[in-house]
Order: C-alpha cells, then sequence, then structure tokens
C-alpha cells in the first residue's frame, strides 16, 4: 500500500502515464475490517451506515474507502439525515479470502476491485469503486468540470505502477479567517493544554477551532505582543447548517499574517 505525498498543483504530473488515477471523494474513510466499520480514530461506525455494513458482509474481505454523498462533501456525509444516503468507495484491498493485499501494486489492486465490483454481475447498491481515469489530464478535466456545478469532489489520487510513493492533488475549499482570542484548555498535569482558538466567521458570528499544537498557541501570543493580526488558515469552511452561521468542525492549517498564508496557500485556479 503505497505512502503519498501532497502537491500543490497538477502541473508536475500532468503528462504522467504510468499511474492509476483515481477520483478522491470528499467524505469520511473508513477500514472493513472484516466484521465492522472502522473509522481513522478507530471508532465503529457501524450504527450509521447499516446498509453498506448488511453488504460489506457478504464477503470475505478487508477494505478501505471513502463513504460519501454522491455528489457532496465531508460536511454532508457528518450530517445524520444523510447517513442513509452514504455509498463507500473502495480504494484499498487489504485482505481478501484470507491472502494479503496489503503490499500488492495498484495496478494489481485496481483490477481486482474492478472484477469484485462489477456491477453487473453484483447487485450492490452501496458499494462502488472510486472513479478511475485513463489518464491523470482525463481526471484533471473531470475535476474542473465538477468544480464550475460547485460539486465536492476533493481532488485526485495518482498511484504509481510500480508501487512508489504515491501522489495526492486536492481542490480543498479554504478560508482564511482573523483570530480573535485563544481559549486555554483544561489542565490535565500532562503539559500545557492547547485549547481553541476564536475566529471571526466574517459574517457577524464566532467560532472556534482546535488550536493543534502549543507551538501555534505561542505563535500566536507573540503575534498579538507583537502587534500583529493573527490569521488562520482553514480547511473545509463549511457553515452549520441549522441557523448559527459558525463554521462547522473547521480544520486548522496554519496561523500567520494574512500576507503570508496568502502566499503560504494561493488560491487555486481550478477552472
Amino acid at each position: 500500500m503505497p505512502d503519498y505525498k501532497e502537491i500543490k498543483t497538477i502541473d508536475p504530473v500532468i503528462a504522467r502515464t504510468d499511474v492509476v488515477t483515481e477520483l478522491k471523494h470528499d467524505g469520511t474513510c473508513m477500514e472493513w475490517d472484516g466484521q465492522h466499520l472502522v473509522s481513522e480514530r478507530g471508532i465503529i461506525r457501524d450504527d450509521r451506515f447499516p446498509h453498506i455494513v448488511k453488504e460489506l458482509q457478504g464477503f470475505n474481505w478487508k477494505l478501505q474507502g471513502e463513504i460519501a454523498v454522491p455528489g457532496g462533501n465531508v460536511h454532508d456525509i457528518n450530517a445524520s439525515i444523510n447517513w442513509q444516503k452514504g455509498l463507500f468507495y473502495a480504494f484499498q484491498i487489504n485482505e481478501l479470502n484470507n491472502d494479503d493485499w496489503t503490499d500488492a501494486l495498484p495496478v494489481d489492486v485496481r483490477a481486482k476491485l474492478d472484477e469484485l465490483f462489477d456491477i453487473s454481475a453484483n447487485s450492490f447498491k452501496a458499494l462502488r469503486t472510486v472513479k478511475r481515469f485513463p489518464t491523470v489530464k482525463a481526471g484533471w478535466k473531470f475535476i474542473q468540470h465538477h468544480y464550475k456545478l460547485d460539486h465536492y469532489v476533493e481532488g485526485l489520487v495518482i498511484k504509481p505502477h510500480d508501487g512508489s510513493k504515491g501522489i495526492k492533488f486536492k481542490i480543498l475549499r479554504e478560508g482564511k479567517f482573523p483570530v480573535l482570542d485563544h481559549e486555554p484548555g483544561k489542565d490535565t498535569g500532562s503539559g500545557p493544554a492547547k485549547g481553541a482558538f476564536i475566529i471571526d466567521c466574517l459574517n457577524g458570528n464566532r467560532g472556534k477551532c482546535s488550536a493543534l499544537s502549543v507551538g501555534y498557541v505561542d505563535r500566536f501570543h507573540k503575534m498579538v505582543k507583537a502587534g500583529k493580526t493573527p490569521y488562520a488558515e482553514i480547511e473545509y469552511p463549511f457553515m452549520t447548517s441549522n441557523g448559527t452561521g459558525v463554521l462547522f468542525q473547521p480544520r486548522l492549517r496554519d496561523l500567520d499574517t494574512l500576507a503570508e498564508l496568502k502566499k503560504k496557500f494561493p488560491e487555486k485556479k481550478v477552472v
């Protein structure tokens, strides 16, 4: 199973032909361990997606996949009202009929997935493979088209045929928000608590995001002391759908001045 590096522009790989190119759905990554759907945090999520569990139970396999709402984003699949709409998009075989597949080449994994998930041979309703493209260029055109339609395709996963380090190209929705204050976390006795940053949601409301590390907290206080305005680079700046107008589970990517964040994270030109 290849390791991955993230790239900021598609240009270095657009002409490659020695790779398997797949769509990266914008959902939540899950592993089917043969008995349960397990999140990346090790939490069993069978109760959220019983329709997916029922179909996965019919085979002797262990798989990794992305559970997503077709055309939706991670915010959509996290909403309980949408759990029954989720589909499991398989992208990796960990074990099949008691054989270990973790070191299999991407080409072989993809060929087997296409065989296992052949819709003409199965009656799957909730199981799919991730979409595969004949070339990186074809995948990029698909991303551009759906970005125009505001469909939350997350990007491309590019896997070299020889099993060397893979590449992820993400079209993450990001935003830059002023950080107004830091709220200390509870002192657990095991060192400084990271706490949360209070951020301006740019709509008259305030929200919170995890400070992630003591390093970010120190940087915040140093910037304030120096008279600088801290800004947070936030991944997935989706607003909650319950009318509160605050960011839904915002993810901090960096903390710096607005000018520096614009240099580090320029807006990606997708279309």
